[in-house]
């Protein structure tokens, strides 16, 4: 009975989910929210998945991902200088392809079940940084689902900016691998399509939600594919049925030429001449050959990285 109980007590104050290609265990804090922090969306955007689409998270093994500690937060993905508006100091990677979950403590992760039979309603927060930084890492979504009285969830993560979200060159268009930070917001709505039910959330219930450039990605997101939300002839299912776009920023689109220039100065600052070569280098060499160079870090040179057509 003793053990029991035990177990019961460890179960409520680490919840797991299993995710089918991984089980991650959350925690759940005194203000009846349950948080489920630095779960991978995608695959590792390393060596061959480098500059390139976002792809499904790989499957793991050795039973509940381990992690320093519940309370850390996946990477936050590298920009084009320092992050502005954060604190504490957070850590950054390329391998920043996380999102986190915030519910109340009763859903489909606990013995008790939610209130609304289909689930509970989704906000997706996509975070600022005008494509070039990312100002609200690890956002807190906990001030939401208490302010909803129990009855919302809410979804944040990280998506590339800078040259690893948003570098063009003909080559890439070639390959349809433009605007990869885009793309990164879409697999994680497609992952919250696919997981977000067994956090207790509704998937036909999803509103995204944002201000300054996340609110300008609301509306580029709901204007992608002629407003076609499982993307183009299908290839996606990021779907969602309301958006709140506040303070929207959009930058400047420019053509894939026109981001020629900076491209041929980034192969010569890296050492490289071609794509190929900019995917085999890790990112800690790149980010060291770029260093202290304003062509790479200056938003009013060479358009800085923002979204090419």
């Amino acid at each position: 009975m003793g053990t029991t109980v035990r177990l019961s007590i460890a179960e409520a104050l680490n919840p797991q989910v299993n995710l089918g290609y991984a089980t991650y265990e959350g925690t759940s804090l005194f203000n009846g929210v349950k948080q489920f922090l630095g779960m991978r969306y995608a695959a590792p955007p390393l060596k061959e998945n480098r500059l390139r689409r976002a792809v499904a998270p790989l499957e793991e093994t050795g039973g509940v991902m381990a992690k320093e500690s519940v309370w850390q937060h996946g990477p936050v993905c590298y920009g084009v200088d320092q992050i502005l508006l954060t604190s504490p100091p957070v850590t950054m990677s390329e391998d920043c392809l996380y999102i986190d979950v915030y519910t109340p403590r009763s859903t489909e992760t606990d013995s008790c079940a939610t209130s609304d039979a289909n689930g509970l309603p989704v906000m997706i927060w996509i975070q600022g940084g005008v494509f070039v930084e990312q100002f609200n890492p690890n956002y807190n979504g906990t001030g939401i689902v208490e302010a909803s009285g129990g009855n919302g969830i809410v979804v944040t993560f990280n998506y590339h900016v800078g040259p690893y979200g948003f570098l063009a060159s003909d080559e890439l268009l070639q390959e349809g691998n433009l605007n990869l930070g885009l793309h990164d917001q879409r697999a994680a709505m497609s992952w919250v399509q696919s997981h977000i039910s067994q956090f207790g959330g509704d998937p036909d219930r999803v509103t995204l939600f944002g201000t300054l450039i996340g609110g300008g990605s609301v509306l580029l997101q709901t204007l992608a594919y002629g407003g076609n939300d499982t993307g183009a002839e299908g290839s996606d299912n990021a779907r969602w049925n309301a958006g709140i776009a506040a303070s929207v920023y959009i930058p400047s689109f420019y053509s894939v030429q026109d981001y020629e220039l900076q491209y041929s100065q980034l192969l010569n600052a890296t050492n490289c001449t071609d794509l190929a070569c900019l995917r085999s280098l890790e990112s800690t060499k790149s980010k060291q050959r770029t260093s202290g160079d304003r062509r790479f870090q200056d938003n009013q040179i060479f358009h800085c990285f923002l979204m090419a057509l």
